[in-house]
């Protein structure tokens, strides 16, 4: 509310919250014409970002966790810094601890790349996860979304930000990187689905390497980037099967697990020696 522009709209996506919570959000709004509440039944993160993209007016957009605070001076500045020609724009950013204490500083070098070389930077640089998994360091052209094509996939629940980068990126010819500091994402280690299990993750992370694999092909990167793509399924897989180890101690169904396992390491083998066969 202390970003002063009127060029500028706010949307609320009230996913199901108390009645407490909604009245104080619609008190709050109520001052400022600029804002706009979307009211709904509790539907996820993706659905809610989903109704906003489909309910805003304006020509570029951002998101805003709710968790999360805004820099309103370098907002501002940020948005001012946008050119006709953007499609997405990257921004620098803040880690914080929920306590304030700051964690880390993440900024970019004032740049436009075109998409392709930025790929094959990204593979080699370990696939960048703040340009890659991240939806709140950005601000995206809204025309990106207006065919439909691109939208946040609501069947997954791990890993769709970064599902949803993946798309944006087979549809934009370049991205801008701009060195302001417009975001303070907060890190509360006991909410994050990071420590919280994820029955689904498997077939959420099968997902993302369908897409990032889709995303070289367009660009004719795989064999370009094969080792690089395949050192990331492989750390993808890794990462599968330790959040299941972490977890698998609290329940007695360990056979059950293991079968699991043995059927998903199965369909992800399968799965790169596909890809494989095409990239070459």
């Amino acid at each position: 509310m202390e970003i002063k522009t009127n060029n500028i709209e706010f949307i609320v996506v009230d996913d199901g919250s108390i009645k407490e919570t909604h009245n104080a959000i619609n008190n709050l709004i109520n001052q400022d014409s600029r804002f706009l509440l979307i009211t709904q039944e509790h539907s996820g993160v993706s659905n809610a970002r989903n109704a906003g993209i489909d309910r805003s007016i304006g020509e570029y957009i951002l998101f805003v966790d709710s968790d999360d605070y805004v820099n309103s001076a370098e907002v501002e500045l940020l948005l001012g810094n946008i050119k006709d020609n953007d499609e997405v724009v990257i921004f620098n950013f803040t880690k914080l601890k929920a306590d304030g204490q700051t964690l880390e500083e993440v900024s970019f070098a004032d740049r436009t790349v075109d998409t392709k070389e930025m790929l094959i930077e990204l593979s080699k640089d370990g696939f960048n996860r703040y340009i890659l998994n991240l939806v709140w360091n950005k601000v995206y052209k809204k025309s990106i979304f207006v065919s439909g094509t691109v939208k946040f996939d609501e069947r997954y629940y791990y890993g769709e930000d970064l599902i949803f980068n993946l798309y944006v990126f087979k549809k934009v010819s370049h991205v801008r990187f701009l060195n302001i500091n417009s975001y303070n994402y907060i890190i509360d280690l006991n909410s994050s689905i990071s420590t919280s299990y994820c029955e689904d993750i498997s077939v959420n992370t099968r997902a993302t390497l369908e897409a990032i694999t889709s995303l070289y092909q367009k660009y004719g990167l795989c064999e370009e980037c094969w080792d690089n793509l395949i050192e990331y399924y492989s750390s993808s897989i890794n990462r599968v099967f330790n959040h299941r180890k972490r977890y698998i101690n609290e329940t007695n169904l360990l056979e059950d697990k293991l079968e699991k396992d043995a059927i998903i390491l199965k369909n992800y083998l399968d799965y790169v020696k596909g890809a494989a066969s095409n990239a070459t």
